[in-house]
């Protein structure tokens, strides 16, 4: 959806100013939009604007904070773990 004020695009003017981000799945349909939207997005992280004043928000599952590795051992645990006195995991 494209929501525009007066032939300005309210849309590139909220993530330009980081109110508002992109979602990670967006329809195929929507590629060109989505690559100008995205241009702003990057504006604004770049310019760190709004929400992005303090950095990047998206880097708590960064591999440098460990999220990734720790969910890899959960799932190695879990898929390891020994069959009850039943013989059922």
């Amino acid at each position: 959806m494209s929501l525009t004020s007066g032939g300005e695009s309210i849309n590139e003017a909220l993530l330009e100013q980081g109110l508002v981000r992109l979602g990670k799945t967006v329809p195929r349909r929507a590629a060109a939009l989505l690559t100008k939207l995205r241009e702003k997005e990057d504006l604004a992280r770049k310019g760190r604007h709004g929400m992005w004043r303090y950095g990047d928000i998206d880097e708590d599952e960064a591999l440098e904070f460990g999220m990734v590795r720790q969910k890899m051992e959960a799932a190695k645990a879990a898929a390891a773990a020994p069959p009850s006195a039943w013989g059922k995991k």
